[in-house]
């Protein structure tokens, strides 16, 4: 019997196949490799990006209570993603770190929640306009009176509504949509009711944005209004279809031939 073995091809498989498993572990421990440096990378990334300091209410306060740094919770967020808290939200004076740049001390017009946003909208009763809402090319900027006992609860700008008047008929007045889909740009003086435990807010007027040659108009449309005073409704943001309104508000134009305004 021969004492060598009859296939020699035999005996070298297991070299072989040991030479792989190395050339796949040592591929493998590569990509381990690259993928830690990306993502390492991209913590760096995510650590260096910009950032803005916003603020949250630290608990619950009452309108009418001041606004105090004790109040306030700093929370900084991605430059990126600074649109998420809004156009109105307080950002951080820049030299006076860890204080809003509009200060503090300002009565509240409303009451807020824990974690709620510090917004300048809180305030404009207080007369501080720290982000205006200016009107865009080609509008301009009126203030009109609105009924303060019959509205919507906690008016803000930047909501939309529908403009209503009691409009005179030869019989009797008539409600009647004046305007459609109007964002309001700010608020008159606010006015809070407590009672059996609830919290109201009414304005006696609000600031609108409209076509410059529908003010005429709409002033001259209150006048005409029993108590010079505008109704108003409060519609979803998402809600845009209308009955009379193109790209931009205009007057109902029946509202217009009852008062011969054509």
């Amino acid at each position: 019997m021969s004492q060598y073995p009859t296939n020699p091809s035999a005996s070298s498989a297991g070299p072989a196949g040991s030479g792989q498993l190395v050339l796949i572990g040592f591929a493998l421990a590569i990509v381990a490799v690259i993928l830690m440096n990306i993502y390492v990378e991209m913590r760096v990334a995510a650590r260096d990006e910009a950032k803005v300091t916003f603020f949250k209410f630290e608990g619950d306060l009452d309108a009418g209570d001041e606004v105090q740094s004790k109040n306030l919770i700093p929370v900084q967020i991605p430059k990126s993603i600074e649109s998420a808290f809004g156009s109105d939200a307080i950002r951080e004076d820049v030299p006076g770190s860890g204080r809003p740049a509009d200060g503090v001390g300002f009565k509240l017009n409303t009451a807020v929640v824990k974690g709620e946003v510090l917004r300048s909208s809180l305030f404009l009763s207080s007369g501080r306009r720290p982000n205006r809402n200016n009107p865009d090319v080609g509008e301009h900027q009126i203030a009109i009176s609105v009924d303060s006992e019959d509205q919507p609860s906690d008016l803000m700008p930047g909501d939309y509504i529908d403009l209503y008047g009691a409009i005179p008929r030869s019989r009797s007045n008539k409600f009647m949509p004046v305007m459609e889909y109007v964002e309001v740009a700010a608020v008159g003086e606010r006015r809070s009711e407590t009672g059996d435990g609830t919290r109201s807010s009414k304005y006696g007027s609000i600031t609108i944005n409209i076509d410059p040659k529908q003010v005429p108009l709409l002033f001259d449309i209150q006048q005409r209004l029993p108590d010079q005073k505008f109704r108003i409704s409060l519609r979803s943001p998402a809600d845009k279809k209308t009955n009379f309104t193109g790209d931009k508000p205009t007057i109902n134009p029946e509202v217009l031939r009852n008062l011969g305004l054509e």
